[in-house]
């Protein structure tokens, strides 16, 4: 039985593996990077990401009906994947079914991630904080409390 990350979307089963040929390609994409570096740096990079999931879908004797890695991840946001959590572990479970992570290290680097995104978060607005302090408006205060007509483009 060949080793992979499966993942669903669109009613798909998706079988992920990123082999020894992929990680090659990668690298000839990134020729000043290291393998765990292109794969890490897909968490937030979209061309990396891109690359690394049509490396991941286009190993040999696959049965995936798709292999643009594009058309996946536009499959999962439909299926309401999102977020950096969600999309860490899906790039550390490609790389642990890689081998290039034990399953600990992928538990720690997860958790890590994860531990880091919640404090961020958590730390954008501290209780002294207020939105008047976050506008460099020089038309005055006039509309500061409101957001922006096209917000949910943001």
């Amino acid at each position: 039985m060949r080793r992979s990350y499966i993942v669903k979307a669109g009613g798909e089963e998706f079988k992920l593996r990123l082999t020894l040929a992929g990680q090659k390609n990668l690298l000839a994409k990134n020729p000043d990077s290291s393998i765990m570096a292109i794969v890490m740096s897909a968490i937030d990079d979209p061309q990396d990401m891109d690359n690394l999931l049509t490396e991941a879908l286009s190993w040999e004797g696959n049965e995936n009906t798709i292999r643009s890695g594009e058309k996946l991840y536009d499959r999962l946001v439909d299926d309401g994947k999102s977020g950096t959590a969600f999309f860490a572990e899906l790039v550390l479970g490609i790389a642990h079914n890689a081998g290039l992570i034990d399953d600990n290290d992928r538990r720690k680097i997860y958790r890590g991630i994860v531990s880091k995104l919640k404090r961020g978060i958590d730390g954008l607005f501290e209780e002294e904080d207020s939105f008047e302090d976050l506008s460099d408006s020089e038309e005055g205060d006039e509309g500061s409390e409101n957001p922006p007509e096209n917000m949910a483009t943001l």
